[in-house]
């Protein structure tokens, strides 16, 4: 399991930006902020500042947060932190799975792992590569929740029960 890749690994929850708000809505990086931080991480700036330069209101989150980021505004906004949307997938099927270990090991892919907690809620991660787990092979992460460097699993007996879907960015 290797990642040649610079990646930050900042926490949704700092004390710094937790209480910011992501775009002009009311929701919070500490709340609502786990895919921003991973994007953040890949851009190598603090998730407040994506947060604010996104066009992003409570609206959009009564349709799934993710909208926020597909507009072709923030699809614009996104190439200014250097990364490009090429696309979002919302399954995670068995054939994923090579592809997306080829992605973590790319300098110019970065996949964002859409994961099924324990609570039945969603959860966005960064995958660095396969892990071995008590139970099989999982992949090992960097979780935005607390931003620790001590990589957590994806799979049966993990604290993230499935992968649900992903994304990918590369880097511009």
């Amino acid at each position: 399991m290797s990642n040649l890749k610079p990646i930050k690994n900042y926490s949704q929850n700092d004390h710094r930006w937790s209480r910011k708000n992501i775009g002009p809505s009311s929701l919070t990086i500490g709340g609502h902020g786990c895919l921003i931080t991973c994007i953040a991480d890949y851009a190598g700036v603090h998730p407040d500042i994506i947060a604010s330069a996104l066009d992003f209101t409570d609206e959009n989150y009564k349709y799934g947060a993710g909208l926020m980021l597909w507009t072709d505004k923030n699809k614009k906004t996104l190439v200014r932190f250097g990364l490009e949307f090429v696309g979002r997938y919302r399954e995670f099927k068995s054939k994923d799975k090579n592809l997306m270990q080829s992605f973590c090991e790319s300098i110019s892919y970065l996949p964002i792992l859409n994961v099924r907690t324990r609570s039945g809620g969603q959860h966005w991660v960064v995958p660095v590569g396969r892990a071995l787990t008590w139970r099989g092979l999982g992949w090992a992460t960097n979780d935005p929740w607390n931003g620790s460097r001590q990589w957590k699993t994806v799979g049966f007996g993990a604290p993230y029960l499935r992968e649900i879907g992903w994304l990918l960015f590369k880097r511009v």
